[in-house]
């Protein structure tokens, strides 16, 4: 009656410890995207995301109504999936997972290759998706904007930018969030 696909293995000689160990009921997915992990509690829906390179510090939680829930993946543009036992569908959280303040308190955003000749890259720890990018010349002008990339590495073509300094800044809406210098050469 199950299917024939198992695969098992027996493993010796690991190391491991127990790193979070409160404030979980019945944890039972795991995701670790950038510097963010993470874990959904079967008990009572929510979705707990960690600071990773903080001693595991409790971000925020997302709540998802109903207990039962299993499996989580962060996927395209920070959306988190998820899977409930309880109620056999598969939801997505669409919103942010932490509020305004923490982002600006936890976010880090970096440019390379400073200066640059033609192509930059943007890197942002963000745990969830939803963030923007505007590129504003000295004079107050935004003269490039963009959608940030989910945990990893946004392309920006500065081609037809003139030499110049520029400064990015990272947004959830209106909410301006972190801002780096640049140079176009």
């Amino acid at each position: 009656p199950f299917e024939d696909i198992v695969d098992y293995k027996y493993v010796t000689g690991y190391v491991w410890e127990e790193i979070i160990t409160q404030d979980l009921i019945e944890p039972a997915g795991i995701d670790i995207v950038g510097n963010r992990l993470l874990v959904s509690d079967h008990a009572n829906g929510d979705i707990v995301v960690y600071d990773v390179d903080n001693s595991f510090v409790e971000l925020g939680r997302i709540e998802t109504i109903d207990s039962g829930i299993m499996g989580i993946k962060v996927g395209p543009w920070g959306r988190v999936w998820f899977v409930n036992a309880t109620t056999e569908e598969v939801g997505i959280v669409e919103g942010n997972a932490l509020s305004v303040d923490q982002y600006k308190n936890n976010l880090k955003l970096e440019v390379y290759p400073n200066p640059s000749t033609g192509e930059l890259y943007l890197n942002c720890n963000a745990p969830v998706g939803g963030l923007t990018y505007s590129i504003v010349n000295t004079q107050g002008a935004v003269v490039l904007t963009g959608r940030i990339s989910d945990f990893g590495r946004t392309f920006i073509a500065t081609e037809a930018l003139a030499a110049g300094i520029y400064a990015i800044t990272a947004s959830i809406g209106d909410n301006q969030l972190s801002t780096v210098q640049f140079v176009k050469q």
